[in-house]
């Protein structure tokens, strides 16, 4: 993981038209801002289309990073809190078209 300044950017306010390039949006932006660059997609989150929660979403932008981020234990709720802000507590495509109407 990339050591990042405090938070220097604003997260987009920007959407997909689908989830996973919602989730695209969200990812990049954690990249820039956080540092978690792990090449995570949005596909590889949708592509089954089940829906995603917090919890699992910002377990899986840890787990694809090539080491283990320190304190990750620490990170965990930042990112789920920066998911819930944007999505609730759990996103699926169906929900993900509903908010975008």
């Amino acid at each position: 993981m990339i050591k990042m300044p405090e938070q220097e950017k604003e997260w987009n306010r920007g959407r997909g038209a689908t989830l996973a390039e919602d989730f695209d949006i969200l990812l990049g932006d954690l990249c820039v801002i956080w540092g978690f660059c792990g090449g995570l997609t949005g596909w590889e989150l949708t592509h089954e289309g089940n829906a995603i929660t917090a919890q699992a979403f910002a377990e899986a932008v840890i787990a694809a990073e090539e080491e283990p981020p320190a304190g990750a234990d620490v990170w965990l709720p930042k990112i789920v809190g920066v998911f819930v802000e944007r999505y609730g507590p759990t996103v699926s495509a169906a929900t993900f078209g509903r908010q975008a109407k």
